[in-house]
C-alpha cells in the first residue's frame, strides 16, 4: 500500500529499513535543504507504527496542501530531477543540457521578479533622500500576518511592507516563504545592492562622457560625519543633446592627505579608473584653497604641466565671496559684523527672547515683513549683506526689545539673560555702530544683485563679466564723489540716531595711537568718512581688481561667439576685432578643430548668417550649442 501511495519508497535489507530514491541519488546536490532532512535520505526509516505521517510530511513538507505556494523542500526538488532524468532516458523529453539551461533561465527569471519590487524600492529611497534605516535594521518580516515583526523598523522595510498591503503577491511570497539565507532584505543585501545601482548610473554618466570626449572637472574638499577628509568629483561635459551637464560622479577618499600632490594623486587615479583620459580635460574648478590654486605646487597647477589645455577658472562666485571678506579688514567693519553675529544669536537662540522681539516689532513696525534675524553664516559673506538690510530694518525694535529686556522691570528674564541685553544694548547703541552699519550696507549691496546672478543655475556668464565691470566702474566713481556719498549715509545714520536718542559722537581718541582710529579731522562726518568710508572704498575697489583682473577672464573671449552677444560687438563698434580676439584664443586648441585654417572663412559666415537671420537669436551658450548646424534652425 505504502508503495503504490508513494513509488519513491525503496527498502534495504541491509538497513532493515526505508529510503527515499530520488532523495538518497540527488540530495546531495542541494546543500541548504539536505541538512534539514535525516530519516529516508541520510538514515533509513524504521518506525512503521508512524509511517504513513511520516512519509506525507516528507513528500510534502508541513503543508500537506500541494497548491500552498512556498518554496520546495528536499524531496521535491530531487523528485524533479528523478523525473527528468526518466524522461530523457525514455527519449520523452530533451536532453539534460537543454533542460539543466532551462531551469537555470527559470531560477533567474524568478530571481529577477524577486528582486524587482527590492531594487525599485531602493531607488525610491534614493530618488526622495529617505535613509534606508537607522543605526540598527535587524527587524524580520513576520510570515504569519505579513507585518514587520518591529515597528521601529526603518524606512526600506516599512516601504516594502506598504508594498505588500498593496498588493505586491510576489513580494509578498518572497518575504512569507523565502530561505533564510536569500531574503535579499539585510543590512548586507541593501549595501550590496546600493553599490550595484551607483555602478550602473556612474557606468551610463562615464559612457555620456566618453561620447561626449571633452570634459570639465569640478572638485571640492571636505572633511565628513567621520572627520575624514574626502574630495567632491563632478565632471561638466556637453551631451549628445548639447545640453550642459554637470554630473556627480564619487567621493575621493583623500588617503594620502589634502596637499596639492595627494589631491593630484588621487584625482588622476579615479580620472584613470573611470577610463576617462586627462587629455581630453579642457577645464578645472576649484575654491580658493591653496592646496587647490597654488601657482606651482597646487592641484590646478599640476595637472596644467601635464595639460596645457587644462584651463583653471575659479568659481566668481567664490571670488566675489573672497572680495567682501577682503573688504571686511577694516576695523569698524569687522566689529559691526561682529556685533551683529551677537545680537542674531542671542535671540535666535532662544524662543523666548524671539517671541518678545516679534512683539516689539509688532509694535514699532507692523508693516514689517521680517519678523527674525537672519543668522551670520560663518563662511559664505555675501549673505551678511542681507543679514545687514534685515538688521537696519529691525533696527528700532531691536532697540527697544533689548531695552526692555535690560530693564526686566517684570522679572520675566533672568540675571543672565537682563546682563547680556545690556551689554548688547550699549554696543548697538553707539553711534560709530550706527554709521558703520549704514555705511558698509550702502556699500556692500551693491554687491547682492550680482552674488544672486552668480548662484542662479541659468545665469549667462557673459552678462555676470559685464555686471563684475560694471561693479568695478560704480566703486571707482563712488570712490571719486566719495563726498556725496558719505553725505548720504551719514544722513541715514544721523537720522536712526535721533529715532533712538542716540547723540552724534566720536569715539575717544588717544595721544599714542596704537590700537584706535586717531586720523586727524575737522568733523565728527569727516572722522567717519577717513576711517570708515574710504579704507571700506579701497579695499572693495582693490579686492575687485585683484580677483577680476584681465588674467582671469582670458578663457572667456569666445563668449563673443554667442549670437546676439556678437550681433552686439558688432553693430555697436562696426569692426571684426572680435574675430582676431576669437583666433588669437583658439591657438591654444588648435589641435582639437578639425580644420583649424578654415576658421577665420567659418566666423565670416557665423557672422553672416546671424545678422541676416530672421527669428529668435540664441542668447546664451546653451541655445548656441544647439544651434551649431545651421539646417537644425527654424528658418
Amino acid at each position: 500500500m505504502w508503495i503504490e501511495k508513494f513509488p519513491w519508497l525503496t527498502y534495504s535489507k541491509i538497513f532493515d529499513g526505508a529510503f527515499c530514491l530520488p532523495c538518497v541519488l540527488f540530495g546531495c546536490n542541494f546543500p541548504s535543504e539536505c541538512s534539514l532532512v535525516e530519516r529516508l535520505f541520510r538514515k533509513p526509516f524504521d518506525r512503521w507504527n508512524d509511517a504513513s505521517r511520516y512519509f506525507q510530511k516528507h513528500a510534502f513538507g508541513k503543508n500537506n496542501n500541494k497548491s500552498v505556494c512556498r518554496n520546495k523542500g528536499l524531496h521535491e526538488k530531487t523528485a524533479e530531477v528523478l523525473f527528468s532524468l526518466s524522461s530523457i532516458w525514455s527519449s520523452k523529453t530533451e536532453s539534460i543540457d537543454i533542460t539543466s539551461q532551462k531551469i537555470v533561465q527559470s531560477q533567474v527569471s524568478k530571481n529577477r521578479q524577486l528582486l524587482q519590487p527590492i531594487i525599485e524600492t531602493i531607488i525610491l529611497c534614493g530618488r526622495l533622500g529617505l535613509s534606508l534605516r537607522g543605526h540598527r535594521d535587524d527587524s524580520e518580516f513576520h510570515p504569519e500576518n505579513s507585518e514587520s515583526f518591529n515597528h521601529t523598523v526603518g524606512n526600506f522595510i516599512e516601504l516594502l511592507h506598504f508594498r505588500v498591503k498593496a498588493g505586491d503577491k510576489v513580494l509578498k511570497d518572497h518575504l512569507k516563504y523565502r530561505q533564510q539565507n536569500a531574503s535579499y532584505i539585510s543590512k548586507t543585501s541593501q549595501n550590496q545592492l546600493i553599490r550595484c545601482c551607483g555602478e550602473v548610473i556612474t557606468d551610463t554618466i562615464i559612457g555620456e562622457i566618453k561620447n561626449s570626449k571633452y570634459f570639465s572637472i569640478i572638485a571640492d574638499e571636505a572633511s565628513d560625519s567621520s572627520n575624514k577628509e574626502q574630495l567632491l568629483l563632478v565632471i561638466r561635459f556637453v551631451d549628445s543633446k548639447f545640453n550642459i551637464r554637470e554630473e556627480f560622479i564619487s567621493f575621493l577618499h583623500c588617503t594620502n592627505g589634502v596637499t596639492g600632490q595627494g589631491l593630484f594623486d588621487i584625482l588622476l587615479k579615479s580620472i584613470s579608473d573611470f577610463s576617462l583620459d586627462i587629455m581630453n580635460c579642457r577645464g578645472q574648478s576649484y575654491d580658493g584653497a591653496g592646496a587647490m590654486v597654488g601657482h606651482t605646487k597646487g592641484l590646478s597647477s599640476r595637472i596644467l604641466i601635464q595639460n596645457e589645455k587644462a584651463t583653471f577658472v575659479h568659481c566668481y562666485s567664490h571670488r566675489l565671496n573672497l572680495v567682501i571678506c577682503g573688504s571686511c579688514n577694516v576695523q569698524y567693519v569687522k566689529n559691526l559684523l561682529a556685533y551683529v553675529k551677537e545680537v542674531s544669536y542671542f535671540f535666535n537662540l532662544s524662543p523666548t527672547r524671539q517671541q518678545k522681539l516679534e512683539e516689539h516689532i509688532e509694535c514699532t513696525v507692523p508693516i514689517a515683513v521680517k519678523k527674525k534675524l537672519k543668522d551670520v553664516c560663518r563662511t559664505r559673506w555675501v549673505e551678511k549683506v542681507n543679514v545687514l538690510d534685515t538688521f537696519q530694518e529691525l533696527f528700532i525694535p531691536l532697540v527697544s526689545c533689548l531695552e526692555e529686556m535690560s530693564l526686566n522691570a517684570n522679572k520675566s528674564f533672568n540675571h543672565s539673560t537682563a546682563s547680556s541685553a545690556s551689554s548688547l544694548l550699549k554696543l548697538i547703541t553707539g553711534f560709530d555702530f550706527i554709521v558703520a552699519m549704514c555705511i558698509t550696507r550702502n556699500v556692500f549691496d551693491l554687491t547682492l544683485p550680482i552674488t544672486r546672478m552668480l548662484q542662479s543655475k541659468s545665469y549667462d556668464i557673459y552678462d555676470g563679466l559685464n555686471l563684475i565691470r560694471a561693479l568695478k566702474d560704480v566703486v571707482i566713481s563712488l570712490r571719486k564723489i566719495v563726498d556725496q556719498h558719505h553725505k548720504m549715509c551719514y544722513e541715514q545714520a544721523l537720522k536712526i540716531a535721533q529715532s533712538n536718542n542716540v547723540a552724534e559722537a566720536k569715539p575717544r581718541t588717544s595721544f599714542i595711537s596704537k590700537n584706535r582710529d586717531n586720523t586727524p579731522s575737522e568733523s565728527i562726518s569727516d572722522y567717519f568718512k577717513l576711517v570708515i568710508t574710504i579704507p571700506l572704498l579701497d579695499h572693495l575697489s582693490v579686492e575687485l581688481d585683484t580677483r577680476f583682473d584681465d588674467t582671469t577672464l582670458k578663457c572667456y573671449k569666445a563668449l563673443v561667439l554667442v549670437p546676439t552677444k556678437m550681433i552686439s560687438v558688432v553693430q555697436c563698434s562696426h569692426d571684426t576685432s572680435w574675430k582676431d580676439s576669437i583666433i588669437s584664443f583658439s591657438d591654444l586648441y588648435a589641435t582639437d578643430l578639425p580644420n583649424p585654417l578654415a576658421l577665420s572663412g567659418e566666423l565670416d559666415l557665423w557672422e553672416a548668417f546671424w545678422l541676416n537671420f530672421e527669428g529668435d537669436v540664441p542668447s546664451n551658450i546653451s541655445e548656441t550649442l544647439k544651434a551649431i548646424n545651421f539646417y537644425v534652425l527654424k528658418t
